[in-house]
């Protein structure tokens, strides 16, 4: 039974009340999250060849000792989302491949970053209503992947996007997916849980979207952020009932990513998902079974701020269960 915890062997991150913490997995690397006991064969295969590039934990330790003298009196680096400061050196390195100068001048962005948040009080300012669109109705927690990751799951409404994206600059939409994706990672943190699924539905996106030129300039941008602020947030990326002919758009947007994030990219049908999420975990919608609602993810971006308790909260009855329920929908 996995709640998706993720604790390095040499840094301990907060124990949420109600929470088992993970047992690692992988002896050599045990900075890698835990599998559930009962996954399948080829997902333990996939998540050893992900994991192949990683380094053996006694390395890591000194790489970390290295990135924290480095990084100096820019620590402790303020995100008010982050599990610890090592879990975020950690990310960082795995992104760049254990680049010690590349990490460190990334770190160092996103402790300005942060700094510069805290200073203009960001979490506590309105999301930006015009952007509401990035957020369906039903977007939220449900269930787990067959790794063990929490699943977050969107219907984006294609129509609104490309309307908004007409309007340049575009600074109220990387506000707006800012806050949804720190209102993500403050659901991992609450839920002890170092990376998470998403699933895309892109049943409702009209054929044209993907090949809008505001759209994909808006996508990139948001592509972008990602990589430099967000690293090894997601297991996977799956992209659900996407048109065919699109399917050069969506080589495009992976060719902005680096190999493993590229890795983290699926294109699926419906039917297709029970390959990285089992029939229980899944929303009824989907064919699942997965349980019942908890926490409107829409509710809480619209109207902040976000109460780290009231959210971890809100999360304890789906996670004090042996079956996954719907974490926030």
């Amino acid at each position: 039974p996995v709640c998706g915890y993720w604790v390095p062997c040499y840094v301990l991150a907060p124990a949420t009340p109600g929470v088992t913490q993970n047992k690692m997995s992988y002896q050599s690397q045990p900075y890698v999250p835990a599998l559930p006991a009962d996954a399948p064969p080829d997902i333990i295969e996939d998540e050893k060849a992900f994991n192949s590039n990683l380094i053996p934990n006694d390395k890591m330790q000194v790489i970390i000792s290295q990135v924290k003298a480095r990084l100096g009196n820019l620590l402790p680096i303020s995100d008010p989302n982050k599990l610890s400061d090592e879990e975020l050196i950690i990310k960082f390195l795995i992104q760049w491949e254990f680049n010690v100068d590349e990490s460190v001048k990334k770190l160092t962005n996103y402790a300005q970053h942060w700094k510069a948040q805290t200073a203009s009080n960001w979490v506590n300012k309105p999301f930006p209503q015009n952007w509401a669109c990035l957020i369906a109705p039903a977007a939220g927690w449900c269930g787990k992947d067959r790794a063990g990751n929490p699943v977050f799951w969107d219907v984006p409404d294609g129509a609104a996007y490309v309307s908004n994206s007409k309007k340049e600059p575009h600074e109220d939409a990387i506000v707006a997916f800012h806050k949804l994706i720190e209102l993500q990672r403050a659901t991992l943190k609450a839920t002890g849980s170092m990376r998470c699924t998403f699933v895309v539905d892109l049943s409702k996106l009209p054929l044209t979207t993907l090949g809008h030129r505001h759209a994909v300039s808006m996508f990139r941008k948001c592509t972008a952020s990602v990589n430099e602020l967000y690293p090894e947030m997601a297991r996977w990326i799956i992209w659900l009932n996407i048109h065919q002919p699109a399917s050069s758009i969506m080589k495009l947007m992976m060719s902005w990513c680096n190999q493993r994030i590229r890795a983290k990219f699926k294109v699926l049908n419906t039917p297709e998902l029970t390959k990285y999420i089992a029939p229980d975990q899944l929303p009824v919608q989907y064919g699942g079974t997965a349980g019942r609602q908890v926490a409107p993810v829409r509710d809480l971006l619209l109207n902040p701020p976000v109460d780290p308790a009231a959210l971890a909260a809100s999360l304890q009855p789906a996670m004090a269960h042996k079956e996954v329920e719907i974490l926030a929908c």
